[in-house]
Parts: C-alpha cells; structure tokens; sequence
C-alpha cells in the first residue's frame, strides 16, 4: 500500500490492522460456532490479555516512529513469519 498505492506508512499500518481485526473476529466466531474454538482456549485468553493492551500501546507509539522504521520493522516480523513458515510442521 505505501509504495504501490502511495499511501501514508501510518494510514497502511492503521488499514492493515483494522483489517487483520474483522478477518480474526470473523475466524473466531466460526470457531466458537463449530465448537473448534474451546480446546485452544487457555491458550488463546493470555494471547489476548496481550494483545488489547499492546495494539493500544502500539498505535500511540506509531505517531512517534518514523515511516522508514515502522517498514523496517514490518520486514523484519514478516521474514521471521516467513522462517517460521518454513519449519511448521
């Protein structure tokens, strides 16, 4: 979106991130409906005591990062997704 669309580096992550949010609440209520949802529950509670406070955390301090360093850091999580990829069985 930032180098094709020529959006702002803020406006794109902002994007990203409300739309990753409607694909995960959509995913979860699937699950909850199929019943596949309760046996990872202990698992998926602490990831979400984390997670609220962190994007709240993380859209405050994107105003105070530059744009250069918000896509160095994007790079840097999607490589290491990437390698993980790799290895998941």
């Amino acid at each position: 979106m930032v180098y094709v669309l020529g959006f702002p580096t803020h406006i794109a992550t902002a994007t990203s991130h409300a739309t990753l949010a409607v694909l995960s609440l959509s995913a979860v209520l699937v699950h909850a409906a199929d019943g596949t949802l309760r046996p990872v529950l202990v698992r998926v509670i602490p990831i979400l005591v984390g997670v609220l406070p962190g994007a709240q955390l993380g859209a405050r301090l994107s105003s105070a990062i530059k744009d250069r360093w918000i896509l160095r850091a994007l790079a840097i999580a999607l490589l290491v997704v990437g390698i993980r990829l790799l290895w998941a069985r």
